[in-house]
């Protein structure tokens, strides 16, 4: 459903792993992690496509090492920067941000967000009961 609402569609049948999908800022494209499945080899398999909403095919944003995949993106409201979680075989995630440009490009190499890895869990937010990441 568009973030402005509106009935249910079908935007791709790109395979989407398991994890929030985020709304580019002008309605333009669905960030979401894209789901690898075992046999698959390229390492872009498991990284952030833009998913364009008028159709046409996903592009890959992020590029993950091997044994490594990102998930749950998060674009700024201003669309300048992605944020995701990267994951070293499941065990240790770290958040990462990477700016983009106006075509939701990566302008800049990865930055590290988190200091060190561990397992990523949802919590409350302090005040306003909105979810936070916090490494444990």
């Amino acid at each position: 459903m568009s973030p402005v609402g509106g009935s249910k569609r079908t935007l791709s049948d790109f395979p989407a792993r398991n994890s929030q999908l985020s709304w580019s800022p002008d309605g333009r494209f669905v960030a979401a992690a894209h789901f690898a499945s075992a046999t698959e080899k390229d390492p872009r398999a498991s990284s952030i496509h833009l998913i364009p909403v008028l159709g046409g095919e996903p592009r890959s944003i992020t590029s993950p090492s091997a044994q490594t995949y990102h998930t749950e993106p998060a674009l700024s409201h201003d669309g300048r920067h992605l944020a995701y979680v990267s994951c070293f075989n499941s065990l240790s995630c770290q958040v990462d941000v990477v700016e983009l440009d106006r075509d939701y490009v990566p302008a800049t190499t990865t930055r590290r967000l988190t200091r060190r890895a561990g397992r990523l869990n949802a919590s409350p937010g302090p005040a306003t009961g909105s979810p936070s990441s916090t490494a444990t």
